[in-house]
């Protein structure tokens, strides 16, 4: 009996000293600044392309593409346990768009005119809205560097110019015609930090190969796979 009471005992040693030991292994240990570099790529959404470059040297690159939106970051990392730090050197100047004047010209509805050096890529990137007394037309109509609502109809109370950002916020814009019969609109624009998205603000983790990285403009936090080495 007391034998048995005995090997009783020891089992029960045997198996409180074990538990922790397993619980110990089946955890994540921090990874080192070696164990966080690589090429990472975004995991669960065939509609979305996105990576994220770790370099040694304490650099990173990010790029996101989600259909005709582009974005990228780049800058310096540091690392405390299981979190990272990105850094931005990304450009600061937002994007900017000037009214340069408003004209009646001949033919239909209201047209949208880019002029200076980013015309071409103004009018492919603005989403441009012409506002009427009594309706909104879009100017969907892109050709080179104008804009075409042809729907829209006199008087125009103004027009409104946004970009669309997947992983930040662009400011708007909104131009009245100096007079009620203008149809025209000519402005220049300058691009700015466009296509740029500072991942400053961003909570990153990095856990056993991936990448998890929550932005505040994102409901959803995105997870990245890292590479695996080439033999």
């Amino acid at each position: 009996m007391r034998s048995i009471r005995r090997q009783s005992v020891c089992l029960l040693v045997n198996l409180f000293v074990l538990i922790p030991a397993f619980c110990h292994a089946q955890s994540f240990s921090a990874p080192g600044r070696q164990g966080i570099v690589g090429d990472y790529h975004l995991s669960g959404d065939r509609q979305v392309s996105s990576m994220v470059r770790i370099n040694s040297d304490g650099s990173y690159r990010f790029q996101y593409t989600a259909g005709r939106i582009e974005e990228q970051d780049e800058g310096s990392w540091t690392t405390n346990g299981f979190n990272l730090k990105f850094s931005s050197r990304s450009p600061m100047q937002p994007p900017s768009v000037t009214l340069l004047r408003s004209e009646k010209v001949e033919g239909p509805g209201v047209r949208i005119v880019f002029e200076g050096d980013h015309a071409a890529q103004a009018a492919a990137m603005l989403d441009a809205v012409v506002h009427t007394r009594d309706r909104l037309v879009p100017a969907n109509e892109i050709s080179g560097t104008r804009a075409l609502a042809r729907d829209a109809t006199l008087p125009v109370i103004k027009i409104s110019l946004s970009l669309v950002g997947m992983l930040r916020e662009y400011p708007k814009f909104e131009f009245a015609p100096s007079a009620p019969d203008h149809n025209q609109f000519v402005l220049t624009s300058a691009p700015g930090n466009l296509g740029y998205a500072p991942l400053t603000q961003a909570a990153i983790k990095a856990v056993n190969g991936q990448l998890f990285i929550k932005m505040p403009q994102l409901p959803q936090e995105l997870t990245y796979e890292r590479e695996k080495a080439r033999p």
